[in-house]
């Protein structure tokens, strides 16, 4: 069965990303994003589901926060070949971790990180589905 994904990516686990940003941004905005992840492809053609399930280290290297969008700068550390060189065609790879009444997700990419000690965070790839719900395994 053929599924829609609105995107693929790296996704984090959102009870661990919210205590290890807390000695940073203790608070997020009004809409935390319930999914946490990096963005690989938006509304992807093709997906190669056998990526799906992998380990992605992301390293945090920077923080923002406009009162509209809050995220986290990262750097994409895998040795998957494939992975890496997705994620080397990520313009600004980054965490949404939050977003105000009006902001938008999307935005988040655009916000002047300052810089942070650096840490280390662990998620997988997976795809988002249009009712909320993220693949890790291949669809049967």
């Amino acid at each position: 069965m053929r599924q829609d994904y609105i995107y693929i990516g790296c996704f984090f686990d959102f009870d661990e990303l919210q205590a290890a940003v807390a000695p940073i941004a203790p608070r997020r905005l009004e809409r935390p994003i319930s999914a946490p992840h990096v963005t690989f492809v938006y509304r992807p053609e093709r997906v190669d589901t056998r990526l799906f399930g992998r380990e992605v280290t992301v390293r945090v290297t920077g923080y923002g926060n406009d009162g509209r969008n809050e995220g986290l700068q990262v750097e994409v550390l895998t040795q998957d070949p494939v992975l890496r060189e997705m994620s080397l065609r990520i313009p600004t790879p980054h965490i949404t971790l939050s977003v105000s009444r009006r902001g938008r997700p999307v935005d988040t990419a655009g916000l002047a990180f300052s810089p942070v000690e650096p840490f280390s965070l662990t998620g997988r790839f997976g795809g988002y589905l249009p009712d909320g719900s993220v693949l890790f395994a291949p669809a049967e």
